[in-house]
């Protein structure tokens, strides 16, 4: 039998890593509480690396707006770093030599790359991070050097580490 359908939702699911999905058992209130005390750590870094620049990277980066809560602006940690703290020096490392993949069209990826920059994102395309021990998603115990496969250092106060775990 088959129908026909004006609409068609597909949820496959999601598998991204914490902070990108908050851990299950938590309270709603647990979840406002982390999401408020990473916008405050954020808010305190002079630097933040950003791990993976696939859709979510770039949202963190700055290519995206506020979400509304009813009676006020609930801003996740991982939107528009950049609108909210000019200031803050922001590296984007992504494992790809352009920004997304390939399933998505190259003139996008030039258009989002050409955003970041202006909005002085620095972009570190086509090498990829090395998990080092003490490194973890959110504020660093102390400025940590970022180091990559191709051999660049990037200082860092906050990490934020999303996606697949081979970022």
């Amino acid at each position: 039998e088959r129908s026909i359908l004006q609409t068609m939702v597909l949820c496959t699911g999601a598998s991204q890593p914490f902070p990108m999905r908050p851990k299950q058992e938590w309270s709603p209130q647990e979840v406002e509480d982390h999401l408020k005390q990473m916008q405050r750590d954020i808010a305190n870094a002079k630097s933040v690396v950003i791990i993976g620049g696939g859709p979510t990277g770039i949202e963190m980066a700055g290519v995206r707006g506020s979400c509304q809560a009813k009676d006020r602006v609930l801003i996740p940690p991982f939107q528009e770093i950049r609108a909210q703290h000019p200031d803050t020096k922001i590296t984007l490392i992504h494992r790809q030599p352009r920004l997304l993949d390939d399933r998505f069209p190259k003139k996008l990826s030039n258009q989002l790359e050409a955003i970041l920059k202006k909005s002085k994102v620095d972009l570190v395309l086509g090498d990829e991070h090395i998990q080092e021990d003490g490194l973890v998603t959110g504020k660093q115990d102390t400025i940590r050097t970022i180091r990559t496969k191709n051999g660049k250092e990037i200082q860092g106060e906050s990490a934020l580490h999303h996606g697949r775990a081979s970022h």
